[in-house]
């Protein structure tokens, strides 16, 4: 299968929203690398819209 890559100028890192690129294969995100962005068509780029690689549900309620 193909690769994906994502990258983001706010991706939660590190408990921080920093820039990042993950990479995906086979829908498992094989790759999370800090301050990376690979010049190509092959990258999807979010722009400024918040990333959060394996954060299944942002919104919790883990207090209720």
């Amino acid at each position: 299968m193909r690769e994906k890559i994502i990258y983001s100028e706010r991706c939660w890192v590190d408990g921080q929203l920093q820039p990042a690129t993950v990479w995906i294969e086979d829908d498992i995100i094989i790759k999370v690398q800090k301050q990376l962005r690979r010049n190509s068509d092959d990258v999807f780029n979010t722009g400024n819209k918040i990333l959060m690689p394996g954060v299944i549900d942002a919104h919790v309620h883990v207090n209720e």
